[in-house]
C-alpha cells in the first residue's frame, strides 16, 4: 500500500473540504473514495477534523455533491458515456 499518495481532487466550500482518493488494487477495478473534513484555525495554524458543526452541514452537502459529480464525470466506467450516447 502506498502511504504518501496524493488526492486526485479537493473540493472546498467554506471551511468544509471533500477529498477524492483514487484506489487501485491488483486484479480489481479502480474505485474512488471520498473523505469530508472541516478545517479550523488554532494557535495560528490550520488543523483538520472529521467532526462537523451544525452550520457546516449544508457546506458538507455541497462538497459531497461536487465530489459525486467529479467522480461521475471522470470515472471511465461511468454511465455518463451511455447517457451521452443516448442523448444524441
Amino acid at each position: 500500500m502506498e502511504l504518501n499518495r496524493k488526492p486526485v481532487r479537493e473540493i472546498r466550500w467554506g471551511d468544509v473540504l471533500a477529498t477524492v482518493w483514487a484506489n487501485r488494487m491488483v486484479g480489481r477495478c479502480d474505485w474512488y473514495s471520498v473523505t469530508i473534513s472541516r478545517r479550523y484555525r488554532k494557535d495560528r495554524r490550520w488543523h483538520y477534523t472529521s467532526s462537523l458543526r451544525y452550520r457546516d452541514l449544508m457546506n458538507a452537502r455541497r462538497v459531497a455533491r461536487g465530489a459525486h459529480l467529479w467522480i461521475w464525470w471522470n470515472d471511465p466506467r461511468s454511465v455518463r458515456r451511455f447517457w451521452w450516447f443516448w442523448r444524441k
